[in-house]
């Protein structure tokens, strides 16, 4: 078996799926998906007309979200790293057999623009990355509205355990 076909035949996902396995069984927890919809969620213009247990299972509900999400972003940056060694490594191989051919000394990205163009692999292996790191993007992204929106939440319900203990008189 030749490099080349080494590294074709990795199993990326599967590095993948072990190593979340790996988590699972050394104790590390994974978060389920939550019931419903992240969509679903519509953050409160107006948090003080929420009682206390509303206010409550709202955050809930967000954290729920933001561990799933959280977990979820986690396992997409492993995917994208495990599959981006892979694509470079048979990326720098086409480059390498393609500068061979080339009379003098070819600019890297050109070498590099023309495997992906003449390499139908490559090609849509560059396009899987791409999905890829669009994912991981829109995950960050998520992650931080609910980061953000939980945090709001939270600080109502310190705000309103605060306002309570100085009603009763305790600060």
């Amino acid at each position: 078996m030749t490099l080349d076909d080494s590294i074709q035949s990795w199993d990326w996902r599967g590095a993948v799926d072990r190593a979340r396995n790996r988590l699972i069984s050394e104790g590390w927890p994974v978060p389920t998906k939550p019931i419903g919809r992240v969509s679903d969620l519509i953050f409160p213009t107006d948090v003080e007309s929420l009682t206390s247990i509303a206010l409550g299972n709202l955050r809930l509900r967000y954290a729920g979200w933001y561990s799933y999400a959280t977990a979820s972003l986690s396992f997409a940056k492993a995917e994208l790293t495990a599959f981006s060694e892979v694509f470079e490594a048979m990326l720098g191989q086409r480059m390498y057999k393609l500068s061979k051919t080339m009379d003098g000394r070819a600019v890297k990205d050109v070498l590099r623009g023309i495997s992906l163009q003449k390499d139908d692999v490559l090609g849509a292996m560059f396009e899987q990355k791409l999905n890829l790191t669009q994912r991981v993007q829109t995950l960050e992204g998520l992650v931080s509205g609910l980061d953000i929106q939980t945090r709001g939440i939270e600080s109502e319900q310190i705000r309103r355990a605060t306002a309570r203990k100085i009603e009763m008189g305790g600060m």
